[in-house]
């Protein structure tokens, strides 16, 4: 399955990637002498490489020049567990959380070799004609994290069946729940639960599945269908949900409907058939990346409102009604168990075990003629080449024009949220979708509004009613959904992609955009807190909080932390 070559690769690109946003996040402190970067563990180990500072102030390491250096010895062949053994001090993670960072490590690891096979047969040109389900499946993963694919609690076997970059898909277990034990959320005058299920389920599955309700002498009326992901069935549901399986209140259907390929987020699981209007997100109470993925109870009853809602505020905007596009959240559906429910202080994987949300997806939101991609697709590379180039030569246009075209599309409709109706939302490489339409930008699709939608403290929107209480931030905080969510989680990636696969140099990538806004400030309305263009921004932390907050689950998800400022590039000479 891996060489040890391939094997030693793998370790030597987390590290680097480690080192990179460490950092930026001011952990890690590099040293330039004799033309080359040192970064220096003490007196007689050392990892050197050639590189140079971006514009962010981030480093960036040719890691065809990286090695390590052990008392004077040169090394080829280092692990990622020894990386971060040695840098402990600077860390200063427990003991106990550095050795479930290294199992995560390892996980990603493993996911990497995975995701190193996915690829070895296709070229940049196949993937340039992929849909947006198959190219998000061989998505490398979050930029920032450093253990992207970490999915504790997952071994190689559900790896193999259930994780993006195997290009698998599978079948779901359903279940019937009584309806007094489900909180529900759906619009009925625009949808019923049969339209739910006959979006996964045949109709002699639909009657299969009320069969075996009536067998146990109740009646199908009272209970509801919904899907659960087969390992959580099999981990969690089947054994924490006992009692109700016994009292009849949750009946097993079994394994049945279409089948589902994940997306690189896991949980959210796309239909194959452009007959299948909704994606599903369904709890996977494994930690990847900040959080467990289970399905919290807070937008259940009422998140479809939330959809509507943003989706009225864009088609009355005449701005954006022709830019943008949503992918609604039309119903939800939560199980909470009252056990679990009345502990405070508990883990919160224990209150979203059973849940599923339905999405409109991707490919029923856009015309036979485009194609839709996330923007995250923007940051992949192969083999040195990358997939941006081959969009932007399909296009005709020059890598100047399209860049241009592409900030017109999507910065500018996710600025005017802010500026005009004080609404951000979490903008990075999932949550935003680029339309092609000729392979040039088109249009932009904007999904996630269950914790990743919030409102400026003097939003015009704030008497309104979206169903949901929407998280309240003061306005020069809420531009970190477009700072941090997009620029310096994809843009600071992107950006270096085109300097270093199309010559395009990054301080002119920054200065178009900064163009590109200034153009937009002319004719809007004064942007006051919310100015792309001010001369510096608050550094956001990521990886930082893990090493200090470990790996505990009481409470609520981990919180990001703020370093020093960072000069913004958009502005010249700033």
């Amino acid at each position: 399955m891996i060489n040890t070559q391939l094997f030693y690769e793998l370790h030597k690109n987390l590290i680097i990637k480690a080192i990179e946003e460490l950092q930026f996040e001011e952990l890690f402190n590099v040293e330039f002498i004799d033309d080359r970067f040192n970064f220096r563990i003490n007196d007689s180990i050392y990892y050197s490489f050639h590189g140079r500072i971006g514009a962010w102030g981030n480093l960036q390491i040719d890691k065809s020049t990286f090695h390590k250096v052990s008392g004077e010895k040169v090394i080829m062949e280092f692990t990622l567990a020894d990386f971060f053994y040695e840098t402990q001090y600077l860390t200063k993670m427990s003991d106990e959380t550095l050795a479930q960072f290294i199992e995560e490590g390892n996980q990603t690891i493993y996911g990497d070799i995975l995701h190193y096979h996915s690829l070895e047969n296709l070229s940049l040109n196949e993937i340039a004609q992929f849909n947006f389900n198959k190219i998000d499946q061989i998505l490398s993963g979050h930029p920032k994290i450093i253990m992207n694919k970490g999915r504790l609690g997952w071994g190689s076997d559900e790896l193999l069946k259930y994780a993006p970059e195997t290009r698998n898909s599978y079948k779901l277990h359903w279940c019937a729940i009584k309806k007094e034990y489900l909180e529900l959320g759906l619009d009925q005058e625009q949808l019923k639960l049969n339209d739910l299920y006959k979006d996964s389920l045949s109709n002699s599955e639909v009657e299969f599945a009320k069969g075996l309700v009536h067998e146990t002498g109740a009646n199908s009326d009272d209970f509801v269908f919904i899907p659960v992901h087969p390992w959580q069935w099999s981990k969690y549901i089947s054994v924490q949900f006992a009692h109700l399986i016994y009292q009849n209140a949750l009946i097993p259907l079994g394994i049945m409907g279409r089948e589902y390929t994940p997306q690189v987020s896991i949980r959210t699981l796309s239909s194959n058939s452009r007959e299948s209007k909704f994606d599903l997100k369904v709890a996977i109470s494994i930690l990847n990346t900040s959080s467990v993925r289970g399905i919290p109870q807070k937008y259940v009853s009422k998140g479809h409102l939330l959809s509507q809602k943003v989706e009225s505020i864009i088609k009355s905007d005449s701005f954006l009604v022709d830019k943008v596009d949503i992918l609604k959240e039309v119903a939800a559906m939560s199980c909470p168990l009252p056990e679990f429910n009345r502990i405070d202080g508990g883990s919160y994987r224990y209150k979203e075990l059973l849940g599923c949300v339905w999405r409109e997806s991707v490919e029923n939101k856009i015309a036979d003629d485009e194609l839709a991609i996330p923007t995250a697709a923007l940051l992949f590379t192969k083999d040195d080449q990358s997939l941006v180039s081959e969009y932007i030569k399909l296009s005709g246009l020059g890598t100047k024009e399209w860049l241009k075209e592409y900030f017109e599309v999507v910065v500018i409709p996710l600025y005017h949220l802010q500026v005009e109706h004080g609404l951000g939302l979490v903008a990075h490489g999932q949550n935003t979708i680029l339309t092609l339409k000729g392979a040039r930008p088109n249009k932009l699709i904007i999904k996630d509004f269950h914790g990743d939608f919030r409102m400026a403290s003097d939003s015009k929107h704030s008497e309104a009613d979206f169903g949901v209480e929407l998280d309240k931030l003061p306005p020069e905080y809420l531009i970190h959904d477009l700072i941090t969510g997009h620029f310096i989680t994809v843009l600071r990636y992107f950006s270096r992609v085109v300097e270093e696969c199309l010559g395009f140099k990054e301080k002119d990538f920054y200065h178009l955009l900064g163009e590109v806004v200034a153009n937009y400030q002319v004719d809007c309305s004064p942007v006051g807190k919310v100015n792309l263009l001010r001369n510096e921004f608050e550094k956001v932390l990521v990886n930082t909080v893990r090493f200090v907050a470990g790996y505990s689950e009481t409470g609520e998800r981990l919180k990001p932390m703020l370093g020093s400022n960072i000069k913004n590039p958009l502005v010249k000479n700033s």
